[in-house]
C-alpha cells in the first residue's frame, strides 16, 4: 500500500508542476481523474487520564479509472505525519502516527441504472453517524437500489462488512482473536431542492463475533466489559438494533441558510439506560462562514466504542461542542471544542476537552471527474 501510494504521488507531482508553468495542456486520458489534496492540523486533548498536543499533515490522494460505462474503479488514500506529546494511564489512540491510511478502495459496478454494486475497502461515512461508527474503511460489499422521482430519491441498501482495518489496529493495537461481521440494512430518501434538501436513512444493524481484544479496549471507551486482560475480555452485551440519521439544509434570507445533522442509535440488547446514543449538530450559514455547536449524549452501550468517533468521547459520556468553519477558493478553515464528561463515573473516564484547528487546501485535480 505505501509503495502504491508513493508511486501514484510521485506521478501526480511530476505532472502537476509542468501543467501549471505550461500552456500547453496534458492529455489525460478520459478513463482517468487524479485529485491531490493538502490540509495542516492541531489537536489539544485535555484530561485527567490522557492528555495530548499534536500537530500534523495529511498528503490526499483521490483517483478513479472508468473501465468501462458500467464499471469503475476507485481509491482514496492520504499519509499522515504527526508529532506531538502524549500521556495516557490507558489506551494510545491519541499517540502521533506516521502512516499511509487506505481511506477507502473499490470496485463499483452498476448493471443497471437503478442498481449499485461495491467490493473492496469501503468508507462507512454513508452511515453519518459519528456514535455508531467513525469515516472510516472496513473490508465490505454493499449492494444499493435506487428509485428516482423529480427531486426525490428512494435506496435500500444492504452492506456486509469485516470491521477491522489497518488504521484501528495501527491505533489501538493488534486484533488477533476472530473474525468479526458486520451486518447492516438500510432504507433511506433524499429530496434536493432549491431552497431545501433532506437525506434521512434508517438502518438495522448486527455485530457478530467481537474478538476479546476489542472488548479489551473499548472498556477504556465506555462500554460494559466482563473479563480482565486482552485475552479474557468479553463484552457485556451484544450490539443489535437500529441507528437513524438525519440531514436538514434550507435557505434563509440574504445569503443565509440552516443545516442540521444529527442521528439516533439503538441497541436492543442492552437495558435501557444504557442503550441509547444521539448527536446532533446545528449550523448557521452566511455565505462561505458557518457557525456550529453540537449536542453529544451515547450512553455506554449503545454502541461498540471501539469502532466510533475518538474526539466526541466514545460512549458514557455527555457533552457540547463549537466550532467555526471558513470557506474560500483557497481552502477551508475550521476550529472547533468539544467537552465531555461521564455520565456514569468507572475508573477509566473523566471529564475531557478537546480542541482542534484544521486548514484542507486542493492542490489540483489532473482529467475529467468521472
Amino acid at each position: 500500500m505505501k509503495v502504491l501510494f508513493s508511486i501514484l504521488w510521485l506521478l501526480f507531482f511530476s505532472i502537476l508542476p509542468y501543467k501549471a508553468m505550461s500552456n500547453e495542456s496534458i492529455n489525460i486520458p478520459k478513463e482517468w481523474f487524479f485529485q491531490a489534496g493538502l490540509s495542516f492540523y492541531a489537536q489539544s486533548i485535555a484530561g485527567d487520564r490522557t492528555e495530548a498536543q499534536i500537530a500534523g499533515t495529511a498528503l490526499s490522494l483521490l483517483a478513479s479509472h472508468r473501465i468501462n460505462p458500467k464499471l469503475h474503479i476507485f481509491l482514496d488514500a492520504s499519509l499522515r505525519l504527526e508529532n506531538g506529546s502524549h500521556k495516557s494511564l490507558d489506551i494510545e489512540e491519541f499517540t502521533p502516527e506516521q502512516q499511509v491510511l487506505l481511506n477507502n478502495a473499490e470496485v463499483n459496478y452498476r448493471p443497471v441504472s437503478w442498481l449499485e454494486l461495491q467490493v473492496g475497502s469501503l468508507n462507512q461515512e454513508h452511515f453519518k453517524s459519528p456514535l455508531f461508527i467513525e469515516s472510516t474503511a472496513f473490508v465490505a460489499a454493499r449492494e444499493t437500489a435506487r428509485y428516482i422521482h423529480g427531486k426525490n430519491s428512494f435506496y435500500v441498501s444492504i452492506q456486509q462488512a469485516i470491521p477491522n482495518n489497518q488504521n484501528l489496529s495501527e491505533r489501538l493495537g493488534s486484533i488477533d482473536q476472530g473474525t468479526p461481521s458486520l451486518f447492516t440494512e438500510t432504507l433511506g430518501h433524499r429530496y434536493n431542492g432549491d431552497l431545501f434538501n433532506s437525506d434521512f436513512g434508517i438502518s438495522s444493524f448486527g455485530f457478530r463475533n467481537l474478538s476479546n481484544s476489542v472488548a479489551h479496549q473499548s472498556r477504556f471507551m465506555g462500554n460494559s466489559v466482563i473479563g480482565i486482560g486482552q485475552d479474557a475480555a468479553e463484552f457485556n452485551y451484544k450490539y443489535q438494533g437500529i441507528n437513524a440519521h438525519l440531514e436538514l439544509w434550507m435557505a434563509l434570507k440574504a445569503q443565509w441558510s440552516l443545516s442540521l445533522r444529527g442521528h439516533w442509535t439503538k441497541n436492543r440488547k442492552a437495558p435501557d439506560a444504557r442503550s441509547n446514543a444521539q448527536w446532533a449538530e446545528l449550523s448557521l450559514n452566511f455565505k462561505e462562514l458557518s457557525f456550529k455547536g453540537q449536542f453529544i449524549h451515547s450512553e455506554s452501550d449503545a454502541s461498540v466504542a471501539f469502532y466510533n468517533n475518538k474526539f466526541l468521547g466514545h460512549n458514557n459520556v455527555k457533552g457540547f461542542g463549537l466550532g467555526v468553519e471558513l470557506r474560500s477558493p483557497w481552502g477551508h478553515l475550521n476550529l472547533d471544542a468539544v467537552q465531555t464528561r461521564p455520565i456514569r463515573y468507572n475508573i477509566f473516564q473523566e471529564r475531557a476537552t478537546v480542541v482542534m484547528l484544521g486548514l484542507n487546501q486542493q492542490l489540483g485535480s489532473l482529467g475529467a471527474e468521472l
